[in-house]
């Protein structure tokens, strides 16, 4: 899934898919700032961390 559909789907509000808990398990015990979540609207920086997300999916383990 490309960056772009995928932050789409995040800010579209896809069920089952908890971004805290998707961004929380690429980075360990880390939580995804409350900022980024305050305010919906914030396209852009959705946009990003489902773009690092899904640069860390492409990573070999």
């Amino acid at each position: 899934m490309s960056p772009e559909r995928l932050s789409d789907r995040i800010a579209g509000g896809l069920p089952g898919l908890a971004l805290g808990d998707a961004f929380g398990a690429a980075h360990g015990a880390d939580a995804l700032p409350a900022a980024a979540i305050d305010d919906l609207e914030d396209v852009p920086r959705l946009r990003r961390a489902a773009e690092r997300l899904f640069a860390l999916s492409q990573t070999p383990a």
